[in-house]
């Protein structure tokens, strides 16, 4: 995404970029110090991320890149769901925001 945009928008795209990362960084901190809300919170940020990647690339209208579109949709879709899975069903990450030691 950053290499393919005009030169203008790439420091408004790097600091959503550097953003993003940063409110990862922090709730990904916060579950590892056992805060079961940011658990939820992340989950949030991610399905809204998607939402945004999918308005953002759906203004692409190209002929030539309708057919890889789909394929990049289906896959990102699958991608970001099996993340969202694996953060509301995984024991490890469960554990890891229980407070009470098992």
């Amino acid at each position: 995404m950053y290499f393919g945009n005009p030169f203008g928008i790439r420091s408004q795209l790097a600091g959503a970029i550097l953003s993003a990362m940063v409110w990862t960084t922090a709730l990904l901190a916060g579950i590892w110090f056992r805060q079961n809300w940011c658990r939820y919170i992340l989950l949030i940020v991610l399905l809204l991320g998607s939402i945004g990647v999918m308005i953002y690339f759906s203004g692409f209208n190209s002929p030539a890149t309708n057919e890889s579109m789909v394929v990049f949709f289906a896959g990102f879709g699958l991608g970001n769901a099996a993340i969202a899975w694996a953060l509301i069903t995984s024991p490890d990450i469960k554990r890891l925001t229980n407070r009470h030691f098992e």
